[in-house]
């Protein structure tokens, strides 16, 4: 995957406050997304959040599980599922990454990444990459 390089110029802080998660999560009809972002594009601290967006409602934030055994840093996402019925069913999902040391937030809006029941995207073995730009 490309990813967008940035320069560090930033005096405005970020405002994190809508990453919060505001319908119940039933981990039995969750979707889980595990991302993996490469030291290439950023370093990643403990300090970092990612968070999965429908539509403009959070459904999930985490910070990164840090391996360092084999250097590795993933995102393991559980994405909320409104029940009975979810509005956002089988529509595209947006990912946010905030980097503590940059005090940035990158999006990606990959047309791949479906909101479904039960639905899997990316493993451990297999982490789900994508292409980051700058949002603020």
């Amino acid at each position: 995957a490309a990813f967008v390089s940035c320069d560090d110029d930033n005096d405005a802080s970020v405002d994190l406050s809508t990453w919060e998660v505001t319908c119940d999560v039933d981990p039995r009809t969750s979707m889980t997304i595990t991302v993996e972002i490469p030291d290439s594009f950023i370093k990643i601290s403990s300090a970092d959040k990612m968070a999965v967006f429908a539509g403009n409602e959070c459904r999930g934030v985490v910070s990164p599980q840090i391996y360092e055994e084999d250097d590795r840093k993933l995102f393991f996402l559980l994405v909320a599922i409104k029940q009975p019925e979810d509005e956002y069913l089988n529509q595209g999902l947006s990912l946010s990454f905030y980097s503590a040391a940059r005090d940035r937030v990158y999006i990606s809006k990959d047309e791949d990444l479906i909101l479904g029941k039960d639905q899997m995207v990316g493993s451990i073995d297999d982490p789900y990459t994508t292409n980051w730009s700058v949002y603020r």
